[in-house]
């Protein structure tokens, strides 16, 4: 009877199957892992008289990607030149820093209003969507203090039950939707006596990769239904980028 050899040891066929198939679970679990794991945004803020301050921390895939924002100058320049703002931004990973500066001026404002009337119109229930993204957020720490005085104590008890009640109403808006894993530390201060305006907080959410994932893909598909829905996407975010003829 003839035998054919194929030339390989005993065995060695079965080991190299192994092999793939322990690389294949070794990728399963990496990917489930990165699915899994959360993004999280961590942002502090204060103002006190004309020095503001924020900073904002992002941190994704358990710490390796590491993103900062800070904006040391938040100031008010008038109707013509508006807002002054400097940004720096901290790419951690790579050692960078870079700073910006310009002003958030009324046609600074139309024009963003207008992109933004735009990506709306150009996308099948766009706030829908954003309902779906924060039903996915967590807010795992809120504080948030704020000190008030316009002189006088009857306006100022007056001033105090006002900021209390906007506080009221804006964070119970947004944790009809948002998940809040924490109980938030809220404090109206009242300033008797003194003209004042002091706010401090800070807050941290997160999100899953999967999720963000998820909303991206759920977020393509609403632009492909709307008529030049992509189209007007490019338009907004790349401005410059537009394609030329001849």
């Amino acid at each position: 009877m003839l035998h054919l050899s194929t030339g390989l040891p005993q065995g060695q066929g079965r080991n190299d199957d192994m092999v793939w198939i322990w690389a294949a679970v070794v990728i399963f679990v990496i990917f489930t892992i990165v699915m899994a794991s959360y993004v999280t945004v961590s942002v502090e803020f204060s103002h006190r008289n004309k020095d503001d301050d924020i900073r904002a921390n992002m941190k994704a895939l358990f710490g390796m990607v590491r993103y900062k924002l800070n904006i040391p100058v938040l100031r008010y320049r008038g109707l013509n030149e508006g807002v002054e703002v400097q940004l720096e931004q901290i790419n951690a990973n790579a050692d960078n820093k870079t700073k910006r500066q310009g002003n958030i001026t009324a046609e600074v404002i139309r024009n963003t209003f207008d992109k933004f009337m735009t990506l709306l119109k150009h996308t099948v229930d766009l706030h829908e969507w954003v309902k779906c993204v924060l039903g996915h957020t967590h807010c795992r720490q809120l504080t948030w203090r704020t000190t008030v005085g316009v002189g006088e104590a009857p306006e100022t008890a007056f001033l105090v039950g006002t900021v209390w009640g906007l506080k009221s109403s804006i964070l119970g808006y947004l944790f009809r939707f948002i998940k809040l894993e924490a109980q938030p530390r809220l404090e109206v201060i009242p300033a008797f006596n003194r003209n004042m305006l002091h706010l401090e907080g800070s807050f941290v959410m997160r999100l899953r990769v999967w999720h963000m994932v998820v909303c991206g893909v759920q977020l393509l598909l609403k632009i492909r239904k709307a008529e030049g829905g992509f189209a007007a996407w490019r338009r907004v975010l790349f401005p410059n980028k537009e394609p030329r003829l001849g």
